[in-house]
């Protein structure tokens, strides 16, 4: 009919409505809304929805979802940190979003998520493995950097020398 934003509510009154539809309704975002301004509309849709019922997870997962395919990690890790707060989850989005900015080698971002995992969720079962992919993500950031900074290899010496020992102590 020719009208983008009653469109745009009826997907996401559907994703509400049935969320284990969500990849579904991710999929006809993905195939309508290709351009940079039809994702910025569909975004602040999503904020306004969320500003109304902010109880509704599904709204910021699928504001999680447009910043991920922005490359925008860093946008995504805020979403997803409140999401973990809201839903009481241990830092389990924001180790997603930090593992999706690793795969993409977008280092300082997954450095960033990882180190907030890690000082928050202390206790957690995500503890370990963001320690590991921390390290993981700071030595793709010193292969990527030239010069070579040799105290920033040092540094990751150590941190893997501590992560060894914490996993396997004598």
């Amino acid at each position: 009919m020719g009208s983008k934003e009653d469109m745009v509510d009826e997907y996401l009154n559907y994703a509400l409505a049935n969320p284990s539809n969500l990849n579904y309704i991710k999929n006809i975002f993905q195939n309508l809304f290709s351009e940079d301004e039809d994702l910025l509309f569909l975004e602040k849709a999503l904020i306004r929805k969320i500003q109304k019922e902010p109880e509704e997870s599904t709204y910021s997962e699928l504001l999680i979802w447009i910043e991920l395919q922005r490359k925008n990690f860093y946008a995504a890790f805020l979403q997803g940190r409140a999401l973990d707060r809201r839903l009481g989850t241990p830092g389990d989005q924001s180790m997603r979003i930090g593992r999706i900015a690793l795969e993409n080698k977008a280092w300082e971002d997954a450095i960033d998520i990882f180190e907030y995992v890690i000082t928050q969720y202390r206790r957690t079962h995500n503890y370990g493995n963001a320690r590991r992919l921390l390290i993981q993500s700071k030595e793709g950031l010193v292969k990527s950097q030239y010069p070579i900074n040799n105290t920033a290899i040092r540094e990751l010496t150590i941190a893997y020398q501590e992560l060894n020992t914490e996993a396997c102590p004598r």
